[in-house]
């Protein structure tokens, strides 16, 4: 039996806290696709007094998509875009992504994928990120590549970390060994992969005084750094083998892992607590139990 589905006056009330947080028009739209990408509101649905209910995941795998089938969610918080290419036909029979986008329509479920306008954002995932890595002991806090659009008028005064990537100046040295410790117990990470120059025969002895950090793939954003920012530790999801090679000859560190590992506690628990503090505890928030990034360490 499928749930009822969700009021648009309803829908509207969740769609309009993740804006308030994360403002839409700071999503790279030259690629990304954001926002509301599956409405299945009606206009006087969920009559029965049914609680709202959210759930959260990085990816809408099939997996994901059944879970909220099963816990009859109304709407389905999709970190990363679920309809990211455009679908010219619907093919379910080759295309599982296809066969969940019928299911969670069929049962009345919304899906709303935010993505870059969190990376870019202050107070989202890259500047969740910088307080994990330094505690919140830094000098200078700045996006490494801007947006192309005005802030909104309460970012204003911060608009200087209104962007993707975040590059990190810190009060008082560090080492990579005292990062890398802190980047698993806060992501509750047992592994990560990490490249140290060869001059260097341990982690301790590795100084730390500036970052470049950027969640998932730090491919594209590494490389607006400017000629004045010159960190000494890189951290994010991934990066290709070469580029990993040419920060360690350069004699940089660098630690990825995984490209969802580096955005999924933010999802879980600083999305989850600022959208039920917006909702007035009116809207039930669930974390996906079958969200998990698809390469797993062994």
């Amino acid at each position: 039996m499928t749930s009822k589905a969700l009021t648009r006056t309803g829908l509207q009330r969740v769609v309009s806290a993740i804006d308030t947080l994360f403002p839409p028009q700071y999503a790279d739209s030259r690629w990304d696709n954001t926002g509301l990408l599956i409405d299945s509101s009606v206009q006087d649905g969920n009559v029965d007094g049914k609680r709202p209910s959210v759930l959260l995941a990085v990816d809408l795998t099939s997996a994901v998509a059944q879970e909220a089938i099963d816990k009859k969610v109304d709407l389905i918080i999709a970190y990363h875009p679920f309809i990211f290419r455009n679908w010219s036909r619907i093919t379910p029979q080759s295309n599982p992504q296809h066969q969940s986008a019928i299911n969670l329509i069929q049962n009345n479920i919304s899906v709303h994928c935010p993505h870059t306008a969190v990376d870019a954002s202050i107070n989202g995932v890259n500047d969740y990120l910088v307080k994990i890595l330094t505690r919140g002991d830094y000098k200078l806090n700045k996006s490494i590549e801007s947006i192309n659009t005005s802030p909104v008028a309460q970012d204003e005064p911060l608009k200087e970390r209104l962007g993707f990537g975040r590059y990190v100046e810190l009060n008082n040295t560090t080492t990579a060994l005292e990062l890398i410790h802190r980047i698993k117990e806060s992501l509750k990470l047992k592994n990560c992969m990490v490249s140290l120059p060869d001059k260097y025969d341990s982690l301790d002895s590795f100084k730390i005084n500036s970052v470049a950090l950027c969640a998932g793939s730090g491919s594209g954003v590494f490389k607006e750094l400017s000629s004045e920012q010159d960190p000494d530790f890189y951290f994010t999801g991934e990066l290709s083998h070469h580029e990993v090679l040419a920060l360690k000859e350069r004699g940089k560190c660098v630690v990825l892992v995984n490209h969802s590992n580096s955005e999924r506690n933010f999802i879980q628990t600083e999305l989850k607590d600022k959208l039920q503090e917006l909702l007035d505890d009116k809207v039930d928030i669930i974390v996906s139990a079958k969200d998990r990034d698809p390469l797993q360490f062994v």
